[in-house]
Formats: C-alpha cells, sequence, structure tokens
C-alpha cells in the first residue's frame, strides 16, 4: 500500500490484499546492521521530523521499507505508522464492525462512495464538526474576531499575490 500509494480504505486494502498475491514479498534485498546503522541519525531525523517517535517499531518499520525499495520520507513513515494502527482483525467483533458501519453511514452523508470509507482511527468528519462547533460557542468575541482578522489578511495577500502585476 505504501508503495503504491493506496489510501487505507475498504477500496485500498481490498485492491492491496489483491495485488500481493501477485507480487513477491519483499526485493530479495536486507539491509545489514552496519549499513542501517549507517543511515541511522538521517532516519531518526526524518522520524522527528514527521512528528513519530524514534523508537525499536519505527526503526524496524524503516527497516522494511529499505528491503522493500521504498524510500524512507517523513510521508511513507507516517504511512506506516497509520498502517500500523489499522485494526483489522477487529472487525471480527460487533463493536468492529459497528465501527466499520459507521465510517460508512458518515460516508455516505458527506455524498462519499462507501468504498472510499477510511478504515483509519481518524475522527468521523461529524466529530469534527461537533468540535468544530463546541469550540466556536465557546470561543470569545475577541477570539472570534481575531480569527476573523487573520482570515481576512491571508485572503488579503493571497487576493494580491494573484494581482500582482497586473496594470490596474
Amino acid at each position: 500500500m505504501i508503495a503504491n500509494d493506496i489510501a487505507p480504505t475498504i477500496d485500498g486494502i481490498y485492491k492491496a490484499e489483491n495485488a500481493v498475491s501477485t507480487r513477491p514479498a519483499n526485493s530479495g534485498y536486507e539491509i545489514s546492521f552496519k549499513e542501517f546503522n549507517a543511515m541511522r541519525p538521517q532516519i531518526e531525523s526524518l522520524m522527528n521530523k514527521a512528528g513519530l517517535e524514534v523508537n525499536l517499531r519505527n526503526l524496524n518499520n524503516a527497516q522494511d521499507l529499505i528491503n522493500n525499495n521504498i524510500p524512507v520520507t517523513e510521508k511513507t513513515l507516517k504511512y506506516k505508522a497509520v498502517l500500523d494502527g489499522l485494526n483489522l482483525n477487529g472487525l471480527d467483533t460487533q463493536d468492529g464492525q459497528d465501527s466499520v458501519l459507521s465510517k460508512i453511514a458518515d460516508q455516505l452523508a458527506i455524498g462519499e462512495d462507501p468504498k472510499d470509507t477510511p478504515l483509519t482511527n481518524d475522527p468521523s468528519i461529524w466529530d469534527n464538526v461537533k468540535n468544530a462547533i463546541v469550540t466556536l460557542a465557546n470561543a470569545s468575541y475577541d477570539d472570534i474576531d481575531k480569527c476573523c482578522f487573520i482570515w481576512k489578511s491571508i485572503y488579503n495577500s493571497k487576493s494580491e499575490g494573484r494581482n500582482a502585476g497586473r496594470l490596474e
């Protein structure tokens, strides 16, 4: 999934599982301990930039990426961590199935295709909307005024950038 940049959705996992059967498990290359240790400072730096903890699991993920000829980047490290967080085994339980059905219903409610339902543990769109409403309801007038001022400043600077070089 990482090599082909396939999203962790119902459709993405289905496609990835079918693609695996036609692809070898890895490239046959195994990075040596010495080679990996020589690269470790750069890998740890990428992990820090990606906001990931430098731990054995993430270091092993980086090694797996290398062994499978997948570039080790902030994006691939983050994506591997997301995939590690998927609990597809939990789909055997009623709670797991209810969770996926709820996510599918959310996708349908916003007009999206159910096959594009993300299977990550990210909050649903409705949770994000609810949190935004609660945040707005708890904001002071000054907070809202500052946000509007910042938004207007950003909008104006973008408008000026689009109009740069035009004769008025």
